[in-house]
């Protein structure tokens, strides 16, 4: 909420209701699309990741891995990860969309921040029980709800806001670099994969505290504070980026994958504006050609 009061405090006095825009519902069928497809598809990653935070007798990403691939369990927590993260998409993206075509005016780093905030706040409500969910059946429990909705709209909010002002920036960095073929397809295929991957990167080293409360109270009975004192008796403030690692990694993948196949499912759903991703179109349309 506080997010969404920054937001309007930015607004100015003469802004429309409902501003021009693209349509959302279609904006919102490409970003549930791209969201759910990346997250399924690098579901072994995050469930690694999640038995190391829920595991304390491993200290490494590679004894989390062997452990669930002797079990069979690379892909545990598939199902509630496809639903939170195709809820996830179908409501950050439009929502983001929505509130950059607002013409708000002030500094464009604190308007997308907040922007990028503000939906990650929409995308929580549906995206918590399912997390609960996941992480529930990495130790054995069932799901506790909206238990660490705190942690986790921390994360998402922390995430969320710099994953789009990264992404931007690193995409115009990018093409600013070799500015003679900015105009290039596959250059502008390479700038977003490039922008997305940096952006997961930098998201999740930023917003992995969170993340490990999130883990930890979801695992256990005890209060935030309480959790957090545990981790800190444990393992000290290094605790608090236990995984990070092979989250950095989830990340980098899901972040440059979504944007890359957001942009080419908003093409092919037709919708050609959007804030995110300008140089998209043409990239759909080579891609289409290749395929």
């Amino acid at each position: 909420m506080l997010l969404l009061l920054l937001l309007l405090l930015l607004l100015p006095p003469s802004l429309p209701l409902v501003p021009p825009s693209p349509p959302y519902p279609l904006i919102s069928l490409a970003g549930s699309l791209s969201c759910s497809l990346t997250h399924a598809l690098v579901t072994p990653l995050d469930s690694t990741k999640t038995n190391l935070q829920t595991t304390p007798s491993f200290s490494t990403l590679t004894e989390s891995f062997l452990s669930l691939k002797k079990k069979k369990q690379l892909f545990k927590g598939f199902k509630p990860t496809v639903i939170g993260y195709g809820w996830y998409g179908a409501t950050v993206y439009p929502t983001y969309e929505f509130l950059k075509h607002l013409d708000i005016q002030g500094d464009p780093m604190i308007v997308s921040l907040v922007s990028g905030g503000s939906a990650a706040v929409v995308a929580s409500i549906g995206l918590c029980p399912m997390e609960n969910w996941r992480i529930g059946m990495f130790k054995g429990q069932k799901s506790r709800g909206y238990d660490g909705f705190g942690s986790l709209l921390g994360r998402q909010v922390v995430f969320g806001s710099v994953k789009f002002l990264a992404f931007e920036e690193f995409r115009q960095k990018i093409m600013e670099v070799q500015p003679e073929v900015s105009s290039s397809v596959s250059f502008g295929l390479l700038a977003t994969i490039l922008a997305g991957l940096g952006s997961g990167v930098l998201s999740c080293y930023i917003s992995q505290p969170f993340d490990t409360m999130l883990t930890a109270l979801t695992s256990s009975k005890l209060g935030v504070v309480e959790t957090f004192e545990g981790i800190m008796d444990e393992d000290g403030i290094v605790g608090l980026w236990r995984g990070v690692k092979g989250r950095a990694v989830w990340s980098g993948l899901i972040i440059g994958g979504q944007f890359f196949l957001y942009d080419i499912f908003k093409e092919i759903v037709g919708v050609n504006g959007g804030s995110i991703g300008a140089g998209a179109i043409e990239v759909a349309k080579e891609f289409e050609q290749i395929i």
